[in-house]
Formats: C-alpha cells, sequence, structure tokens
C-alpha cells in the first residue's frame, strides 16, 4: 500500500487511498507554510499514481512541472489554454485522462473565476459517480470560493464534493489563511485537520469552538498554534490517531516558487508528456473556438430578439391605432340600402360624410382624453396633501368638468346632424323605392336587418357576459395567488421566468441561452430551469426548455374552485396577458 509522508522523521505516515479519499483542511496564517505542505502531498500522491486536480490562484504549482508529467492549463506557465467556459471539459479530461493537472487562475478575472470552478466541480462530481476514477482535488485560497458568509455560484458544487465526493473516489483538500471566513460546515465534515501557525484571534476563536463541539479533551492545542514555527505543523485525524501530533513538514522535491521567485525551473519534456501536452492544446483550442463562436452567435440572436422585439412592439401599436379607427368608422358608418347607393354621387359623399365625421370625433375625444388625465391628475395631487386648502384645487376640478361638459356639445350637434341627415336620406329613399321596387324586396331587407340586429344583440351579450365573469371573485382570487407565486420566486428564477415569457410557447431554449442573459453558470441555471418547470411555468423537452406560461395560467383559472359554467376565452386572453405583464415588470 502506497503512504504518504508527512514529517521528516518519516514516523508520520498516512495512507496515499485515504488521503485522496478524504476531506482535508490546511489552515494557516500567511507564510507560515501552509502551500508548501500541500505540495508536498501533491507529490508524493502523483508518485502513487494519482490524478491530482490543483485549483491554483497564486500561480505557484506550475514548478511541479520540474519533477513530474504535470499538465498546467493556463498562466505564464501554460501548456494548455484556458477559457472561463471550459471547467467541465477540464473536470472531463482530468477523469478520462487520469491526469495530474494544474489549474493556473491568476490570468483569470476574479469575477469569473466563481462560475469556471462551479462547472469544474459540478462535472468532476457528476462525471465521477459514472466513471469512478479516483481524483484528489485541492482549492487554494478556499475561503474566495466556499466563504462563510455569502453564497458564490461555486460553493454548492465544492461542498456537495466534500459531503458525497467519496462515492466518486473523489478527495478533496481545502487550504486557507483565514479559518473565520470559510464555511464551518465545510471544515466540520472534513477527516484530516492539519493547523499551522495562526495568530489572528478569529482564526483561533474557529479553532477552539470547533475542538469543543467535537473533542473538547483537545482545545489545549490552540495554544500551541501561535508559536508554530514554519517548518511545525499539527495533525488532527481521529480516524487513524489518538491525539493530535505535532510534526516537521518533510522537504519537498520541487522548487518552492514563492519563496524564490527567480528560481528558473527546468521544464519536463519527456516524449509522453510533450505529446500528451501538445495534445490537449489542440483540443482545448478547439473548444475554446466553439464556445467562443456560441458566445457570438448567442450575441448576435439576442441583438436580433431585441429588434424583432421592437419591431412586434411597433406592429402592436399600429393594430391598436387600426383597431381604433375601425371602431370609430364602424360606429358612424351610415349603413343605406344597395339600392340608395345605386344613385350617382351618393357613395362619394358619404365617403368625405365619414371621414370629416371620424375626424371630429377623434379630435373631440383627444380633448376629453387630455382633459381627464389632467382630473386624474390634479386628483393625485389632492390625496396627498392633507390639510392643504382644496379650494382652489376644487375650483379647478369644477372648470375642467365644466370644459368636458362643453366638449361633448359638439358631439350631441354632430350626432343630431347626422340623424336629420339620415332623415333627409330616408325621404330620398321613399322616392327613390317607387324608382327601385324591383331591385329588392321588402321582406328580404327585413330579414337582413333582423339578423343584423340578432347578431348585434348576439355579442353584446358575450360582451356582458366576459366582464361579469372578469369580475368574478374566484377568478380575483386565483389572480391573486398566481402573482403571489411568481413574487415569492428568487431574484435569479424571476429573471428567467421573465426570459422565457418573452419567447414564444414553440420556441426551445436551454440553460447556456438564458445563463448568458441573466448573469449566471449554466449549471445553475439549469437547477432554476428544472424547478420552473415543476411549478408548471416551464415545459422540458428533448432539446431544452419551452415557456408555457399561458398554458399555466389558463390552467390555474379553470381548476379554480367555486367557478360555474365556462370560462369565456376572451377572460383567460385577459388573465393571460396580464400575468406577462406582471413577469415582464419584475
Amino acid at each position: 500500500m502506497s503512504e504518504v509522508v508527512l514529517s521528516d522523521d518519516g514516523r508520520l505516515r498516512l495512507s496515499a487511498s485515504d488521503l485522496a479519499g478524504s476531506g482535508e483542511a490546511i489552515l494557516a496564517t500567511r507564510g507560515a507554510g501552509k502551500s508548501w505542505l500541500a505540495a508536498v502531498q501533491a507529490e508524493q500522491l502523483i508518485e502513487a499514481g494519482y490524478p491530482v486536480l490543483i485549483l491554483d490562484v497564486v500561480g505557484e504549482y506550475w514548478s511541479l512541472k520540474a519533477c513530474y508529467p504535470v499538465v498546467v492549463f493556463g498562466g505564464s506557465h501554460a501548456d494548455v489554454p484556458l477559457d472561463p467556459h471550459i471547467g467541465s471539459e477540464v473536470a472531463r479530461a482530468v477523469l478520462d485522462r487520469r491526469l495530474k493537472a494544474v489549474v493556473d487562475l491568476t490570468g483569470m478575472r476574479r469575477a469569473d473565476q466563481p462560475f469556471f470552478i462551479a462547472d469544474l466541480a459540478a462535472e468532476l462530481y457528476e462525471y465521477g459517480l459514472k466513471v469512478k476514477t479516483p481524483c484528489w482535488l485541492l482549492i487554494e485560497e478556499a475561503q474566495n470560493f466556499i466563504p462563510q458568509t455569502g453564497n458564490p455560484p461555486c460553493k454548492r458544487p465544492i461542498l456537495d464534493i466534500i459531503e458525497m465526493g467519496r462515492h466518486a473516489g473523489l478527495g478533496v483538500c481545502l487550504v486557507s489563511h483565514r479559518s473565520a471566513t470559510i464555511d464551518k460546515t465545510a471544515l466540520g465534515l472534513c477527516d484530516i485537520l492539519i493547523f499551522k501557525r495562526l495568530t489572528l484571534p478569529h482564526d483561533l476563536q474557529v479553532v477552539r469552538d470547533f475542538f469543543r463541539g467535537r473533542d473538547p479533551g483537545f482545545v489545549d492545542v490552540v495554544k500551541e498554534l501561535p508559536g508554530l514555527r514554519s517548518e511545525e505543523a499539527i495533525l488532527y485525524y481521529p480516524l487513524r490517531l489518538r491525539a493530535p501530533v505535532k510534526f516537521r513538514v518533510v522537504s519537498r522535491r520541487t522548487p518552492h516558487v514563492a519563496e524564490t521567485p527567480t528560481l528558473e525551473i527546468r521544464e519536463v519534456s519527456t516524449p509522453e508528456v510533450s505529446a500528451v501536452s501538445k495534445e490537449l492544446t489542440e483540443y482545448f483550442q478547439d473548444i475554446i473556438r466553439e464556445k467562443v463562436e456560441r458566445r457570438d452567435e448567442i450575441v448576435e440572436l439576442k441583438a436580433r430578439l431585441e429588434e424583432l422585439q421592437r419591431e412586434l412592439e411597433e406592429k402592436d401599436r399600429r393594430i391598436e391605432r387600426l383597431e381604433h379607427d375601425l371602431e370609430l368608422a364602424q360606429r358612424f358608418r351610415i349603413e343605406l340600402p344597395p339600392e340608395l347607393l345605386k344613385v350617382p354621387g351618393v357613395s362619394e359623399k358619404l365617403e368625405r360624410l365619414e371621414e370629416r365625421v371620424m375626424d371630429l370625433y377623434a379630435a373631440q375625444v383627444e380633448k376629453v382624453r387630455r382633459l381627464e388625465e389632467e382630473n386624474r391628475e390634479l386628483r393625485r395631487r389632492l390625496e396627498p396633501a392633507g390639510k392643504a386648502d382644496f379650494s382652489s384645487l376644487a375650483g379647478r376640478v369644477e372648470v375642467l368638468s365644466r370644459e368636458m361638459q362643453r366638449s361633448r356639445q359638439p358631439l350631441i350637434s354632430l350626432s343630431e346632424s347626422l340623424s336629420g341627415a339620415v332623415e333627409a336620406a330616408s325621404k330620398v329613399l321613399e322616392d327613390l323605392r317607387r324608382l327601385t321596387s324591383g331591385f329588392i324586396s321588402v321582406e328580404e331587407h327585413r330579414r337582413r336587418v333582423e339578423e343584423i340586429r340578432r347578431e348585434y344583440e348576439r355579442r353584446i351579450g358575450l360582451l356582458e357576459e366576459a366582464d361579469a365573469w372578469r369580475l368574478n371573485p374566484h377568478i380575483i382570487i386565483r389572480m391573486s395567488r398566481i402573482v403571489n407565486e411568481i413574487a415569492n420566486l428568487t431574484d435569479t428564477a424571476k429573471q428567467i421566468l421573465k426570459f422565457a415569457s418573452s419567447l414564444r410557447s414553440d420556441v426551445t431554449f436551454d440553460e447556456s441561452m438564458v445563463a448568458h442573459s441573466v448573469g449566471r453558470s449554466p449549471s445553475t441555471v439549469r437547477q432554476y430551469l428544472r424547478r420552473l418547470t415543476r411549478l408548471g411555468w416551464l415545459t422540458q423537452t428533448r432539446n431544452g426548455f419551452r415557456n408555457r406560461i399561458g398554458e399555466n395560467v389558463a390552467g390555474k383559472i379553470l381548476n379554480s374552485a367555486g367557478l360555474g359554467g365556462e370560462v369565456p376565452k376572451a377572460v383567460i386572453e385577459k388573465c393571460k396577458r396580464e400575468i406577462l405583464t406582471f413577469i415582464q415588470s419584475l
């Protein structure tokens, strides 16, 4: 069985399989040698044949190449290029090829690092459950990625590895110089804790609380921590050792560039490693190129989507204006029998008359609308006025009311004029009937008039029925519950639902498209998409997800308890539009 030697006298040894499959934490202040100790373990696990994956945010571990076949992703000593969007691909390559890899994050933006590590850790765990390849994961400056307060996207995937990584053959080592700010759940799940020099009171209190909760007999260990030298450490491993053990750390085989930054390291140039590095470089260059092209395509599609959305809004406004004009035309259209329209010049005069009527009516309606808006604005100002003097405002409201009344007078006069015109046209019709009695029978005319009257009454009835349904208390209650359900979603879920509401129900999208829109990682967005699917707002297809907000709203309205009879389609459509408007306002 392979062993990892920790002490310089060779007495303190741990099983390589235990170390590679356990949770471990190395806690020390800056400059106390925590990275040295982590590198010692990495060297010996590499010699034992275990795949190793090191997340390096300080740019120190590339020096392992001096003695070992280590592949470096990113940084100034990279063998393989690195991109923020290839975290899952790096994890798969490490497990499939059993690599010894260092991921140098010094060249990646701090804002991109949590998303990259989230994808990498999630894929390492999920894919590791399938392939069962042992792998040791080392995370430098772990407090940045699993903090006690805050919830970066990489926190949950790392905790999954700490909690359940043993099932996938994964071990993890957390290296941190701030014990006070690292997640205490993660520390509590670690089987092995190694303490080096700690001096800050908050960090010492964390260790003190840890021993009080787990092993009160060793609380006095805290007193030794401030006085430890750089080469000294204390190991706490209750599964194998009865008590904490103090030891001197064994020397490294590779240079420690943190202490000697000008040291020149001879790169490994064995044919096997060079071939692997070249192959991986080409592989990941192709992946990065595809990712960049896809991101550019997503940006282009998003811009096109916004352009189409603006065109759709403009068409909706155009349709609304046309519907308004059509309503005016239908309201003031003078319906005359066909025989009257055959008189020369009558059609042209009627068209000019209708155009004039519509212009007058539109002008008066616009004036009334402006007066009503001014009236509402004055009333709105009156509400918060408290004990202010309302006399002048009330007088203004009264003046507006009289002006609105006067504005309706031209409409009344216009209607009277139209009535006179219709009466005059009727007289002309009586004279023409004697001349045109052969064109249409009176019975046919009456039958048509009766059909028009019945159709008009039917439509009026449908409108009244729809208005009554819309005011149904059960529908109002159901709409309130739907709004509350949406309001109780998390901010990320609301943004994802808002994105989905902007798409048609036949458009399929995936987590990558949504992640780019809401600024979250695809793995995080995938969880929210599945939750929204369970709630009924989305539906999952073979290729992704689709919007089913309208169907969900309709289903909730139709299933309302206490409703009697069939709900009109007009009511359902109005409810859908209101919910979509509410979602877009989030």
